[in-house]
């Protein structure tokens, strides 16, 4: 079974777009795969979110004073996401397998997809909001920890 993490699941009238964070069409863990299929699908889909949280954290940190708690919880975050990261890693590597390839998603890209959904909410009169550069990294964020709140949740039974 694969699944596939929708940039926003649901949210009022809307049910689907086409944008997704992370890899499309991920293996789901499963008691009937080995250890090592189950430890390789949580590399995969963890390791996906070590650089956009870090974007997340990067973003809220340099907004100051105001935004210190938010930072400091996703500074914690992304702690705790590349301490489990590597720890799957080496358990991975326990067993023989070969470390999977990831891909890596750039904030550009992050940022582009950002945009263009929220064009197309605006355009389908769905939102009214200017779109800036704020506007686009605050909801890439959002989207960002709401998708790997997801992901911990169908992770946790492959570890």
């Amino acid at each position: 079974m694969l699944k596939f993490y929708q940039f926003i699941a649901s949210n009022w009238d809307l049910k689907e777009t086409p944008l997704a964070l992370g890899v499309a069409d991920t293996p789901v863990c499963s008691p009937s795969l080995e250890k090592n299929d189950n430890l390789s699908i949580a590399f995969i889909q963890l390791y996906n979110f070590i650089h956009p949280l870090y974007l997340a954290y990067s973003y809220e940190e340099a907004k100051g004073s105001q935004h210190k708690v938010l930072a400091s919880a996703l500074r914690d975050t992304s702690f705790h996401l590349n301490t489990t990261v590597w720890g799957v890693r080496r358990e991975i590597k326990k067993t023989g397998s070969s470390i999977p390839t990831v891909q890596h998603i750039s904030e550009a890209s992050l940022d582009h997809h950002t945009k263009t959904y929220l064009q197309a909410m605006v355009n389908n009169k769905r939102v009214s909001l200017t779109i800036t550069d704020d506007v686009v990294k605050t909801y890439r964020n959002y989207v960002i920890l709401y998708t790997l709140k997801d992901v911990l949740t169908d992770v946790l039974p492959c570890i």
